[in-house]
């Protein structure tokens, strides 16, 4: 079992009530990651990797320029697939917009990168009283999304 599989039964052997925002990320970043969706894409991608569907994945292995004025971005993890192609995913849990005006930017500064997001809950809406989900957000946008797994059709 890999180190991420063992954090997941931990955390999840955890009463929900202590499950607290604090202890999510200490347990996240004794794995070297930053949030427990981060551990669930590490465990999936894991997996992947073993069953040969992934050459191999990196977390935050490269940092990217967006803007007029360069600003820095990595992308949480890099996988490379195994005809050698990449593909970067990005872990969101919260949308806010400056992160939304980031993954527009970030995107048009950077066509040639395949990047793709995986959202905690992909039916949260982008403002209290609003109709516009986090996924259709990403639809409008045309950047791949889904909903805490790496989607099969990825691969």
């Amino acid at each position: 079992m890999n180190k991420y599989k063992k954090l997941i039964q931990k955390w999840e052997s955890t009463p929900p009530k202590y499950r607290t925002r604090k202890l999510a990320h200490s347990s996240s970043k004794s794995v070297g990651l930053r949030s427990m969706l981060e551990v669930y894409i590490a465990a999936e991608l894991e997996e992947l990797r073993k069953q040969k569907k992934i050459k191999k994945f990196e977390y935050e292995p490269e940092i990217w320029t967006y803007q007029h004025e360069p600003q820095k971005y990595k992308p949480d993890f890099k996988v490379t697939m195994p005809d050698n192609s990449c593909q970067y995913y990005e872990a969101k849990g919260k949308l806010t917009d400056a992160t939304r005006k980031k993954m527009v930017s970030v995107k048009r500064c950077n066509p040639d990168k395949d990047l793709k997001l995986i959202f905690e809950r992909a039916n949260n809406k982008l403002r209290a009283g609003g109709k516009m989900t986090y996924g259709t957000w990403a639809d409008k946008t045309k950047i791949p999304w889904n909903e805490k797994h790496v989607k099969e059709e990825w691969l």
